[in-house]
């Protein structure tokens, strides 16, 4: 296991499998059934997530992303089938746009991220 870096994997003890791309999150992510698959994010993409994701914990909001398949990056792979809802996160996973609700951007903004998932 790799740990995903920045701030986010501090705070929250994700780790990140390299055969799967599925981060592993704390209890409370897997109490809401959010699988979040991510590989070959930039930086900037990346830390749009990690703050989206913190101010969700912040505002005690994470049923905002209750039930759901979140990908993002230029190389992630998801095994097959996902549970939920998919969600697509950025212009880079646009190839998986058959199959869920995309959000273009590059990067996303954290208040674009929300807002995506507010309208579900």
């Amino acid at each position: 296991m790799k740990l995903f870096p920045g701030f986010f994997a501090n705070c929250m003890g994700v780790a990140s499998s390299c055969q799967t791309n599925l981060l592993i999150c704390h209890p409370q992510y897997q109490r809401i059934r959010a699988y979040i698959y991510e590989s070959g994010t930039c930086s900037v993409c990346k830390h749009c997530f990690e703050s989206f994701l913190i101010n969700l914990e912040r505002e005690q909001n994470l049923d905002l992303i209750k039930d759901s398949t979140i990908l993002l990056g230029q190389t992630v792979q998801m095994s097959q089938g996902y549970k939920g809802e998919l969600f697509l996160i950025g212009t880079c996973t646009r190839r998986f746009l058959r199959g869920g609700k995309f959000l273009p951007g590059c990067p996303p903004h954290m208040d674009d991220i929300k807002a995506f998932f507010e309208q579900r």
